[in-house]
């Protein structure tokens, strides 16, 4: 391991087709570290339309603590925020069926987890508490 999430896993993700964006350590927020400082990402969303370029990930793998995000778009994220382990399986076994099986999911605090979709044609996303459409 090093020391940022993007030099570990960046170019694996971009080899698998997925457009990344740089987030800055400790958050959930888009960044670019300059200067020896983070600061927001005001532009991140144009990478929601275009793959992401090789020499990014070269540059975004070098500033430290750097996470990644996954800019959406045609990526589409069932995001399932249910702390009865119960239901949150049910909702996915749900998701499954209705849009099949996804090799990439994350489980964060569990039993909340993520499944992550491709879409043929980009669309914004929807907030139904506690199901969340991120795309």
């Amino acid at each position: 391991m090093s020391q940022s999430f993007m030099a570990d896993y960046g170019g694996r993700l971009v080899d698998n087709g997925y457009p990344v964006i740089p987030i800055m350590p400790g958050s959930k927020v888009p960044g670019r570290h300059h200067v020896g400082q983070w600061t927001p990402y005001p532009d991140w969303a144009r990478h929601c339309d275009r793959t992401t370029k090789p020499f990014e990930v070269d540059v975004w793998q070098r500033w430290p603590g750097c996470g990644i995000g996954i800019a959406a778009g045609a990526v589409v994220g069932i995001d399932i925020d249910v702390l009865d382990a119960a239901l949150s399986i049910q909702l996915a076994d749900l998701a499954v069926e209705m849009l099949g099986d996804t090799p990439c999911w994350r489980i964060g605090r569990a039993p909340k987890r993520l499944l992550v979709y491709r879409a043929t044609v980009p669309f914004a996303g929807r907030k139904r508490h506690p199901l969340e459409l991120l795309a």
